[in-house]
């Protein structure tokens, strides 16, 4: 652990102190609003609010929603809101999904490909949200940690949000942005903004399936992770620090085990945990069960109110729509989940005291020993790394340097760990990583089954995501090498003329794109245009979620005619693009 390894930041980068510096005296000229949900609560934040509900036992319950265009996103906070008041079901957050178009400067959002949700662009796009209804808005993805994060942020704190995020997200790479440096920067700045408010009780905002976390394969460097964040934000910067976790945890034991050992980790006079994420990998996509997904949700509220009602850590619980893995929730699939986990609640109080904790208890003290050791480590060793460590934008650009896979194996508190080691023995294996491994392997035998391995052989394909998501991406890649195919991996966070031009490189006739984000359509149309401009002859794969919003419609909907009507292979399954490669002569 102590031998001294290359210099990760070898440029000249600015001073993070005195960035922190620079983004205190932002903060210190803008005053926080006052949204229609404080306005009411008669709270000075959310995080206070959240707090009373915990010392009263009482549930804050989350949202999440991003639809096509301001008004929609409005009017779709006006709907829920009518919808609490006639029903009971009330919501109290919202967190608020823009387009990546948003973390991004305004020059540069004229060539990025488009998303699903809509545009923040002046300070009354945010004002607006803040006042549409007294639901909180958590203005989350593309603030902080996107490139344009000191302009998102100030306008947030502006329109009253007490939670700011995403933090995890300053890994990210947005289309056509160079300078992991800069990023970092613009990031460290936007914390010293909210550092400034420390008295007004905002939050920085994290989510920790995102970014580096999501990609570990145990979950005891998860939480230690946590850890790294809030010594960066609180120690280093002077702010306050929260996080969101759970989409991609399904085990209910084990979820319920990192939550409290993350409410241990992090304590904190305010809570600490900003919302529980429902599961997001356990349920179907298939349409002809998606009613089952309810059963999911039921079973995870239970367990999580009566878990809250009990430890009283403050966390909102935000159930997952039945529709998520097929496309963006609307306003409707919202409230209907909402009503279910309602009546979820109710049934809480009947088995709050059949529960037997001795095994979450157990979870939660081996993930809180173990979660700070991996801190301790990745601290240590960062030194040994030339990184000072008391500065907030060298901490974040190295571990943005070395990536999940080298942070996890170099600082991992158990066996398999180290300088010397490729792999680790979890503690808590991760289950996004496993059932990545599972389907792998089972689109492998499904593929043998029907398409020769010989078919494939000497064929060479760039494989890449065209956003941050990265699972589909380890699938997709294992499966090809497994049968043979040279695969050039260009990793995540693509852009089109990057494809085509790394395709170029490596005399590569096929790309396989992995997205994600409902930019599909308008990724599509650029890497067409991308290949006439160049007289480019290649076979392009698209696979994930094909969904984009049409013009005249608010909510997005199946693409893979419009993607198909542009000359693209649109896959549902890795098993499909296969199919279709075994058939090519070349």
């Amino acid at each position: 652990m102590h031998a001294q390894h290359e210099r990760i930041i070898t440029e000249k980068v600015p001073d993070g102190r005195e960035l922190v510096a620079r983004g205190r005296a932002l903060g210190n000229r803008v005053a926080v609003g006052k949204t229609a949900f404080l306005q009411e609560r008669g709270v000075l934040s959310e995080a206070d609010d959240k707090r009373n509900k915990a010392q009263t036992g009482a549930i804050s319950w989350s949202m999440i929603m991003g639809l096509g265009s301001l008004e929609a996103q409005i009017e779709g906070l006006k709907y829920l809101h009518a919808f609490g008041r006639r029903t009971g079901v009330k919501i109290d957050r919202g967190l608020v999904i823009p387009s990546v178009l948003t973390g991004l400067p305004p020059e540069m959002r004229q060539k990025a490909p488009q998303g699903t949700s809509f545009l923040l662009q002046k300070k009354e796009d945010w004002q607006r949200i803040a006042q549409a209804a007294p639901i909180q808005p958590c203005f989350n993805d593309f603030h902080i940690g996107s490139p344009n994060a000191v302009e998102n942020t100030l306008h947030a704190v502006g329109a009253g949000c007490s939670y700011h995020g995403v933090l995890s997200q300053f890994v990210w790479d947005l289309p056509y942005w160079e300078g992991d440096a800069a990023l970092v920067a613009e990031t460290v700045k936007a914390i010293g903004i909210i550092a400034a408010k420390r008295d007004d009780h905002l939050m920085v905002d994290s989510y920790l399936d995102d970014g580096i976390a999501s990609h570990f394969m145990d979950y005891a460097s998860l939480v230690g992770y946590a850890c790294l964040e809030k010594y960066v934000v609180e120690t280093l910067c002077g702010a306050r620090y929260a996080t969101g976790f759970g989409g991609l945890m399904s085990h209910i034991p084990t979820k319920i085990g990192v939550w409290l050992a993350l409410n241990d980790l992090l304590e904190s006079d305010l809570p600490c945990l900003s919302y529980l994420y429902g599961d997001t990998i356990g349920k179907t996509g298939d349409a002809d069960l998606l009613m089952t997904n309810y059963g999911s949700v039921a079973a995870e509220t239970i367990a999580f109110v009566a878990v809250e009602k009990r430890y009283r850590t403050g966390v909102s619980i935000l159930p997952n729509p039945i529709t998520e893995k097929i496309q963006v929730p609307t306003v409707e699939d919202i409230a209907q989940v909402h009503a279910v986990a309602r009546a979820a609640e109710k049934k809480a109080a009947e088995i709050e005291n059949l529960l037997d904790y001795r095994e979450i208890e157990r979870i939660r003290a081996l993930l809180v020993q173990k979660g700070r050791a991996f801190f301790h480590n990745v601290l240590e060793g960062l030194k040994t790394f030339a990184v000072d460590v008391k500065d907030p934008l060298q901490v974040l650009l190295a571990v943005r340097r070395l990536g999940p896979q080298r942070l996890e194996t170099l600082f991992h508190p158990g066996e398999g760990g180290g300088a010397d080691r490729s792999t680790i023995v979890p503690f808590f294996p991760s289950e996004l990583a496993q059932q990545s491994m599972r389907e792998k392997r089972s689109q492998v035998k499904a593929i043998k089954a029907v398409c020769p391995a010989s078919t494939l052989r000497g064929k060479k394909m760039v494989v890449c995501s065209a956003d941050a998501h990265s699972f589909g991406l380890y699938v997709l890649r294992g499966v090809l090498e497994d049968l043979g195919v040279t695969v050039v991996d260009g990793g995540v966070d693509m852009n089109a003329e990057e494809v085509l031009a790394l395709a170029a490189r490596e005399s590569c006739r096929h790309v396989s794109i992995s997205i994600h984000n409902g930019q599909c359509l308008d990724y599509a149309q650029k890497i067409v245009q991308g290949m006439r401009a160049r007289q480019q002859d290649v076979t392009v794969y698209m696979g994930g979620r094909l969904n984009a919003v049409h013009k005249g419609e608010a909510a997005p909907r199946d693409a893979s005619d419009d993607l198909r009507a542009l000359g693209i292979v649109a896959c549902a399954t890795v098993k499909d693009m296969v199919i279709h490669l075994c058939r090519r002569r070349r």
